[in-house]
């Protein structure tokens, strides 16, 4: 699972004392939580490499903490290693002598294999980072 937080120190205290601003401007904090939270997960999706669309398909936003917070996860074992990629590594059998791989027409078989690494694709991170300063100015827009 892969959590990343657009919160700051900041914005924590700030959200800890919510309750003393107006109904209004704390419905207008709820609903750019909810958006930023939406956003991060849409264009995640967009970021995120496609083959069969399973990651994609497993990024999903939650709303909590009474819509103060919003939550982008990742829910598929392999999203970290896509996100952060993979160091060069041997993979073994684990439940066979060999391993076995469609190659054209035939099948490839080998006791082991040197896997050269995953370049790192850092979907969530670049989703965040895009949204983070329309996030900031919308909060400071609600307080002006």
């Amino acid at each position: 699972m892969i959590n990343i937080s657009i919160d700051s120190r900041e914005l924590s205290r700030f959200f800890n004392n919510i309750d003393r601003f107006s109904k209004d401007k704390q419905e207008a904090v709820k609903k750019e939580v909810a958006r930023a939270t939406y956003s991060v997960q849409n264009q995640a999706k967009l970021n995120a490499p496609v083959k069969k669309s399973f990651l994609r398909n497993h990024i999903d936003a939650t709303i909590k903490n009474g819509s103060l917070t919003g939550e982008v996860i990742v829910k598929v074992n392999y999203g970290i290693f896509v996100h952060e990629g993979t160091k060069p590594h041997i993979i073994l059998p684990l439940r066979a002598k060999v391993l076995a791989w469609k190659y054209g027409k035939g099948m490839k078989f080998a006791k082991r294999v040197n896997h050269p690494g995953t370049k790192a694709n850092p979907f969530l991170s670049k989703a965040v980072n895009k949204e983070r300063p329309i996030y900031q100015k919308n909060l400071l827009n609600i307080f002006k």
